[in-house]
């Protein structure tokens, strides 16, 4: 038996069984276990206990952090595993994936390789919102993380030690990381960046490096305290777990104040040690089992998941059935995989990494692939008909860009007075090809200023606003058009508690009055600009999830049932759509015509989701052809001219 196999304990083991199960649970019945995610938690305090014991014990017993023996380790226990899964979902995204979904899912499989898709989502997908449930490699973020932090704090130690020698510096390190960690985690409001920023995470693997330092220099240890202490400890540490795993929900504001619970708890648990009362269950067989392969477990589980919701959404107990087959696969991929591969030589090594960059370069091969509109081998003829009308309905004339990526089209010839200027975000952009068509037909000028995701209107605080707004403001001035048309996802930015209304005076977030009064400025606008007779187009019935018909319906095998409740769709339940267009109304209506497209969207509160593009656009084809509803804006003009 190896030096190291002497610090081996299994009632770690067995935490980890107690941090992945949770985990499986939130992602597969989010209501059975509403905190399951803080599972994630634990596993960063268990890797911080024991990859700093590896490293403390090598200066120890080396005089040195034996880099090489660190990171082929590293190599053997984690990519074998790995690569697996994501050669898994290349594959079964080349057969099913859409191909906007096959690119995105080709640059989290590369990022996902080089540890860095925690970046990656930081920039695009909240871990809450309904939209990651479609991201295969979601969460993968915690893996980079734990790896970004095994790359930087063997080498950090290795320095600290070769210099000093000093126990004291290497304590000072670790308090240093720990604590500058939770200090900026408790700073930062945004809850994204929080989520998936390393320096706000690495706090969680500091707590257990603190214990394993305190245990590995002598400083302190509860191994020796009394057994009755350490049940007590044992037993209020379960109790904080199980606290975090049902008390907590996407709502709580996370990681936070409220990490502590479950972070403490796991340092509480490990101090207690193996023959503590709860610590002794956990090194039950059954529990030790489900320890041993919850790396596999956690890799493996959130794609299948992801992947049945996506081919068989409306498989019977399809969560049921993904859990199961995750359990199968992580049994076999421990014995057959992870448990050889640690036992391989150095040749392996360099193996795996060579495979690693395969990997790397099939995902960016798909990555091209994804632009050339190819059939998917895997989908139903239905499905496959709709992909293509898709794909025929997505392109159109986005003319010029302006700065950055505001977009312009225009029609006439770009010089004196506007009939039509339209402003706002991909809402608007969704209407372009009508108000081309028909400015075409009757001799308009018309020009468009749009960005999408972005509110234009006067004092928003967002860069891309501001500049937005100056080139509308601009175009005012000079090209003084007889009608502004406003268009814009209304409610999401209604509900935005981070996008603020900012006078120079008072700065207000948008969901706690500052949409009331970007509003206000609209009347401005109006007031300021007696000649110019504005429009605003409320938004139609749209949601986050289920208004796109793939995730409606299968995409391997379609029933003809299935087809009919893709084509008809009562209202969305998200009262967001609803609260922007109320807002909207009640503020512009006494200045400005409001048009309103339900009842030619969605008549009789049914919605035809052929007619739409994604979860929240209309598609650009059908707008065109069928967007009566912008009349009016036409018949105004003729009506002047």
């Amino acid at each position: 038996m190896t030096q190291q196999h002497n610090y081996w304990r299994a009632d770690i083991t067995g935490l980890r069984a107690l941090a992945v199960i949770p985990v499986v649970l939130y992602h597969a019945f989010p209501g059975l276990m509403p905190g399951g995610f803080v599972g994630v938690d634990i596993f960063f305090v268990i890797s911080g206990y024991l990859i700093s014991g590896i490293i403390f014990r090598s200066l120890i017993a080396k005089n040195k952090v034996d880099y090489v023996d660190f990171y082929a380790k590293r190599i053997r226990r984690i990519l074998p595993n790995l690569l697996l899964l994501l050669c898994f979902c290349l594959v079964v995204g080349y057969f099913f994936l859409f191909d906007d979904e096959l690119k995105e899912l080709s640059k989290q499989v590369y990022s996902s390789a080089g540890f860095y898709q925690n970046f990656r989502l930081l920039e695009d997908v909240d871990y809450f919102a309904p939209a990651a449930e479609r991201q295969p490699l979601l969460h993968l973020w915690s893996l980079a993380i734990e790896e970004q932090f095994y790359i930087f704090f063997p080498l950090l130690c290795g320095l600290i030690w070769r210099f000093t020698k000093s126990i004291r510096a290497l304590g000072i390190l670790v308090g240093v990381i720990t604590l500058g960690s939770l200090a900026f985690c408790l700073s930062v409001s945004d809850q994204r960046f929080n989520f998936y920023f390393p320096l706000t995470r690495f706090w969680e693997l500091g707590f257990g490096i603190v214990l394993s330092y305190a245990e590995t220099f002598r400083i302190w240890n509860a191994k020796n305290w009394a057994l009755s202490t350490r049940n007590g400890m044992s037993v209020t540490a379960l109790l904080m777990l199980v606290a975090a795993f049902l008390g907590f929900d996407h709502d709580t504001v996370f990681p936070g104040v409220a990490s502590l619970l479950p972070v403490l708890g796991a340092v509480l648990l490990i101090s207690s040690h193996e023959d503590a009362v709860v610590n002794r269950w956990l090194t039950g067989k059954s529990v030790v089992f489900v320890g041993l392969i919850s790396y596999s477990l956690y890799l493996w589980h959130w794609p299948f998941l992801v992947f049945q919701k996506i081919v068989l959404p409306t498989l019977s107990w399809g969560e049921g059935w993904a859990l199961l087959l995750s359990v199968a696969v992580s049994i076999f991929i421990y014995r057959f995989v992870e448990v050889p591969a640690r036992k391989a030589d150095t040749k392996a090594v360099y193996l795996l990494l060579l495979a690693m960059m395969l990997v790397v370069g099939s995902a960016q091969g798909l990555k091209k692939s994804s632009h050339e509109a190819c059939a998917r081998p895997g989908l139903s003829t239905f499905m496959s008909m709709l992909l293509e009308d898709q794909r025929q309905a997505k392109a159109w004339d986005v003319g010029a860009r302006l700065k950055g990526d505001i977009r312009s089209m225009q029609v006439g010839d770009g010089e004196g007075n506007l009939d039509l200027l339209l402003v706002g975000d991909s809402h608007m952009e969704q209407n372009l090809l009508r108000f081309k068509y028909l400015s075409e037909r009757l001799n308009l000028s018309m020009v468009s200023l749009t960005h999408g995701g972005t509110l234009a209107a006067p004092h928003v605080e967002d860069p891309d606003s501001m500049v937005l707004i100056q080139e509308f403001e601009n175009l005012l001035i000079n090209r003084k058009p007889k009608v502004v048309v406003w268009a814009q996802k209304w409610g999401i930015y209604a509900e935005s508690s981070t996008l603020k209304y900012s006078n120079g005076v008072e700065k207000i977030s948008m969901s706690e009055g500052g949409f009331v009064r970007v509003l206000s400025e609209f009347r401005g606008l109006a007031e300021s600009n007696p000649d110019v007779r504005f429009f605003f187009i409320l938004d139609a019935p749209w949601d986050d999830y289920s208004y796109h018909y793939p995730n409606r319906t299968g995409r391997a095998f379609v029933r003809q049932s299935e087809i009919a409740a893709v084509k008809s769709v009562d209202l969305p339940v998200d009262n967001v759509w609803r609260k922007g267009n109320e807002l909207v109304a009640e503020g512009v209506s006494d200045f400005a015509v409001v048009i309103d497209p339900l009842n030619f969207v969605c008549p009789k509160s049914s919605c035809n989701l052929f007619n739409y593009k994604d979860d929240d656009h209309l598609r650009q084809d059908y707008v065109r052809e069928h967007g009566v509803w912008l009349d009016p804006i036409f018949e105004y003009i003729r009506s002047i001219k």
